[in-house]
């Protein structure tokens, strides 16, 4: 049916845009209750005293609950387990190779709250403003403790301990590397370069607010969750675990999710107080977040410190490079993904032939940081390109000849690099010669000058990058093909937007010979989902085409026994061709449908008694390694320190690319994303701990009339890893784009000695990097 590779209009966005979404907050019960919850306004504090007769006695309060009920209930701690732990993650320890304590995430503070917002009182109300008027006439009475919440303070001397069990705030201290090999060659380096960089935080601000209804059946004692999620069999299992549940006695359903980015990727702590209460109140409970709730409260991204060394021989060949890399997880430990992932590739897309890294994480009183899009790899990435860009500055040599000495040629792949990670494939050359070619490179120069005949600066910068795709590794598909209507896809991953009613379908309808529209994929309901990874780590595409891949076999299969049966001959004398099946006994042939209604008149045999209904599992550990190359151009105002971004181009190799039109779309929003970071997103906090970016008034969002029309180009260079060598297509804009958009940024500083210069690089950022350096 040659679906694969077509640019498909998505099928689900005549849905969406015609107000027939699913999301969590579209769903109602009859007699629901609402959720309010009273947070602590203080980074760190002991909890004294709790005073709720006030609350209690509000006009339509049903519950007001605290972490002391959670504990009498026997309530547990959410596992997050947030150590990486497949075949080919990089293996992270606590200190001295021992295990690593993440910290206790309650649902509801008992003793002591570890950062701005942290839930310490649950409320019920039969309205949701009854439930707010109610949390404000709480009590609670706080000793303030020193907090810490920047990441170089957690690790000095006699900084305050955020957990008792580790008392220099330290979780993860880990080498990796041959430390022996890489002294040798920085000791027979000609040139050594180091810097420093502060990657900071930033959060995923979704179009949907987290929203969770929640429903106790007191007959059957099963819970019924709504909630959006990255995957809901994951939340499926953790929620049963804090409610300490068989699983089968929870139900989760997670359909349309507005936006995730990684931020939905863990359990929050509402969505086990809105079951809890649920089975307490006798009805349903629903919570949805405000805007400022969740700048307070989404899990957070980046905030990386790096320290990074680069070795050169006089002629400009990278010899060794050293790292030294700290993740803040915040006041517990939900995800260790940034810091393992960074970890794999902090040589990028170079042939280093030595290298060392520690990988360290730290307790801090911020809320904690998760996966967020391209989880590691933006970080390691930047400080890769930057310090390149330093050297050939330091070097006096062309910043494009220094990389092309060093890219990893097509020739060495699988190339195996200096922390162990081996890359499966990749033209990092051509990719940035491509990505020059698009960018028109070499016109920049006239428009340089044009710039400054204008009274601007212009500034062009490049970066390759590299990431990896990894994600959980089980995946299961459940095929039916129905007599008269669709043919039914079951899967356990989970879209937030990326189009997998779409591309899913066309996998499969290439796979079976049959029309996309008669693909229906079904997600999100536990009680059909039962396996699957959900979606992270650029994992979806990927795991999924494989294991239908896998399935669509095994139902031909089945297929032609059917038929064989019908036709009245043997299965080996079916053939399967352009969706039908025959055989050259008789000139009748079968399409799937017809195949389904002629299974039901007739007996069959035990084996095949589920007619055209398949379930397969498929594993799968081996990573991919999506790559590519960006190139951004800027024009600054001298003056105010004003900057426009004017052109940016992006070449992205993502293995097999199933519908164009979706992958140049996931480039854009990536793009936007890390080009945010670059220039405008910053979860800023006080001296004093506090959160000062409550809203969209205070955190700079990426708009349209600040980016320009992008220049994107797909590459198609197939991995060997999986049978139709998918890569990834979801984070590869936003992986260079940080670095991109700073490099070019110094290189129209450069006549004013600007070394290099802090996310986000504000007006007033570069205005004081003019004016300090003049």
């Amino acid at each position: 049916m040659n679906a694969i590779g077509q640019p498909l209009r998505r099928k689900e966005d005549h849905r969406l845009i015609t107000g027939r979404g699913r999301f969590s907050d579209d769903f109602n019960l009859d007699g629901q209750a609402y959720a309010a919850i009273v947070r602590s306004p203080y980074p760190h504090a002991r909890i004294l005293a709790i005073e709720l007769e006030p609350a209690r006695a509000m006009p339509g309060v049903l519950g007001v609950f605290t972490g002391a009920d959670c504990e009498a209930d026997g309530l547990r701690p959410i596992d997050h387990s947030p150590v990486p732990s497949t075949r080919y993650d990089m293996k992270l320890t606590g200190p001295g190779g021992g295990p690593v304590f993440p910290g206790r995430h309650r649902l509801l503070a008992r003793d002591k709250v570890r950062h701005v917002g942290e839930a310490v009182v649950l409320i019920v109300a039969q309205t949701e403003s009854q439930a707010r008027d109610a949390a404000e006439a709480v009590r609670v009475t706080y000793q303030e403790l020193t907090a810490v919440t920047d990441t170089a303070a957690a690790l000095a001397p006699g900084a305050p301990s955020i957990w008792d069990e580790v008392a220099d705030n330290v979780l993860v201290d880990t080498w990796f590397g041959d430390a022996a090999a890489t002294d040798q060659a920085f000791a027979a380096a000609d040139h050594v370069v180091r810097m420093e960089f502060s990657i900071g935080r930033v959060t995923a601000a979704p179009m949907e607010l987290r929203a969770a209804l929640a429903h106790y059946d007191a007959t059957d004692g099963r819970y019924t969750l709504h909630a959006g999620s990255g995957g809901a069999v994951r939340q499926k299992q953790e929620l049963a675990a804090v409610l300490g549940i068989a699983p089968e006695r929870l139900r989760v359903l997670s359909f349309d999710v507005g936006g995730n980015f990684g931020s939905r990727n863990r359990v929050y702590p509402e969505f086990g107080l809105v079951l809890w209460a649920a089975q307490k109140l006798g009805r349903p409970v629903k919570y949805t977040a405000s805007r400022s709730e969740a700048f307070l409260t989404d899990y957070q991204g980046r905030d990386l410190l790096t320290r990074v060394e680069l070795a050169l021989t006089s002629d400009g060949r990278f010899l060794a490079m050293r790292a030294d890399n700290i993740s803040n997880v915040g006041g517990w430990c939900v995800s260790l993904s940034p810091l393992g992932k960074g970890a794999a590739l902090i040589t990028g897309s170079y042939a280093i032939p030595a290298a060392t890294l520690r990988a360290r994480a730290v307790f801090t009183n911020t809320m904690p940081t998760n996966a967020y899009r391209s989880s590691g790899r933006p970080e390691v990435t930047f400080a890769i390109e930057r310090v390149i860009d330093v050297a050939a500055d330091q070097l006096g040599v062309d910043r494009i000849a220094l990389r092309r000495r060093n890219l990893i040629p097509p020739t060495a792949m699988p190339y195996t690099n200096a922390v162990g990670a081996t890359y499966d494939s990749g033209q990092y050359e051509a990719n940035m010669d491509l990505a020059m070619r698009i960018a028109d490179w070499s016109g920049a120069e006239k428009r340089r000058a044009a710039a400054k005949a204008r009274g601007r600066l212009f500034g062009l910068g490049l970066a390759n990058y590299v990431e990896s795709s990894i994600g959980a590794p089980r995946e299961r598909t459940e095929i039916t093909v129905t007599p008269d209507g669709p043919i039914d896809v079951v899967i356990g991953t989970q879209p937030s937007g990326q189009g997998h009613e779409t591309s899913f379908a066309q996998v499969i309808a290439d796979l079976l010979m049959v029309p996309v529209e008669q693909i229906r994929i079904i997600i999100g309901d536990t009680d059909v989902v039962s396996v699957g990874g959900g979606s992270h780590s650029g994992r979806s595409m990927r795991h999924a085409a494989t294991v239908f891949t896998k399935a669509a076999a095994g139902l031909i299969a089945r297929g032609k026994a059917l038929a064989a049966l019908v036709l009245e001959t043997s299965a080996d004398a079916v053939t399967f061709v352009d969706g039908r099946f025959g055989s050259p006994s008789t000139n009748r042939t079968l399409d799937w449908h017809e195949l389904a209604r002629e299974a039901q008149r007739i007996a069959l045999p035990e084996a095949l008694a589920t007619g055209l209904t398949i379930v397969t599992d498929n594993e799968m550990h081996d990573p991919v390694f999506p790559n590519g190359c960006a190139v951004a151009e800027v024009e600054i105002d001298p003056e105010t320190g004003e900057i426009e971004l004017t052109r940016y181009a992006c070449v992205d190799d993502v293995g097999r690319c199933i519908n164009p039109m979706i992958v140049h779309g996931q480039t854009h929003g990536g793009i936007a994303q890390g080009v945010g970071q670059a220039l405008w997103e910053h979860c800023h906090l006080d001296d004093a701990g506090q959160p000062l970016a409550g809203s969209f008034m205070d955190y700079g969002m990426p708009r349209a009339d600040l980016l320009p029309s992008f220049a994107t180009e797909i590459v198609e260079v197939l991995s060997p890893t999986n049978p139709l060598g998918i890569k990834a297509g979801g984070e590869g804009g936003t992986t260079p784009a940080p670095a991109v958009i700073i490099n070019a940024i110094v290189d129209a500083l450069r006549s004013y000695g600007v070394r290099d210069i802090t996310m986000p690089a504000t007006p007033y950022t570069i205005w004081r990097a003019i004016h300090g350096q003049r």
